[in-house]
């Protein structure tokens, strides 16, 4: 996930630097007020961020035998662990872009702007274009019906199996078969991981061209 983030780094330095200028200018707990949902959405997504690298991060390197049986994992397992959790988050970072759009033009392009609906409506249009995307990849693992490893089960026997002889599933054999597939995987959530981050950047130089900081 190497995209460039020049924009949104532009953007949450602004809201940084002139929310501290304006708490040290005036009483301290108005103005904290004025910028506390703006700066909790900033730093919500950056927190976001960092653990769709460290989930990513976390796919590539697969740990040694030694390490993986003190966890008592298999390789597999940590494959479908790191695939889901980098589900969750990506699904969560986008969620956060959407908040971090929508306190932007609440508080610094409304003031100045009356048409800012006109503005923030795209932007925000296609952020959850992203999030639908990614959502193909979650919902079937987050909700009730098929998805990755449950979708393996119901192909194979051991399904069958669970049904008729009431015997437990040895997922050990599912997660296995997703080793093969291990850098297929690390690179497609790459790419849905950088397109994600390209259009929140496209989305925040457009932001950053709106705001008029000199009347804020």
């Amino acid at each position: 996930m190497n995209a460039p983030l020049n924009n949104f780094n532009q953007l949450c330095n602004s809201v940084r630097e002139r929310a501290a200028q304006d708490i040290k200018e005036s009483r301290p707990d108005n103005q904290l007020v004025k910028w506390q949902k703006l700066l909790t959405a900033i730093v919500e997504t950056e927190l976001a961020m960092h653990r769709v690298r460290s989930s990513l991060s976390l796919l590539k390197t697969i740990p040694s035998k030694e390490t993986l049986d003190i966890f008592s994992m298999s390789e597999g397992a940590w494959i479908d662990y790191q695939y889901a959790t980098w589900s969750f988050w990506m699904c969560s970072l986008l969620d956060k872009e959407i908040e971090l759009v929508s306190q932007v033009s609440q508080k610094l392009i409304k003031p100045n702007n009356p048409q800012y609906r006109e503005i923030e409506r795209p932007l925000l249009g296609s952020l959850v274009s992203q999030k639908d995307k990614v959502g193909k990849i979650r919902h079937p693992l987050a909700h009730k019906g098929k998805g990755g490893v449950i979708e393996a089960v119901i192909n194979t026997d051991l399904w069958k199996n669970f049904i008729i002889l009431a015997s437990p599933i040895d997922f050990n054999q599912i997660f296995a078969s997703l080793v093969p597939y291990h850098m297929r995987w690390l690179y497609f959530l790459n790419q849905v991981s950088n397109a994600a981050l390209a259009e929140m950047e496209r989305v925040c130089g457009e932001l950053n061209q709106r705001i008029d900081w000199d009347n804020i």
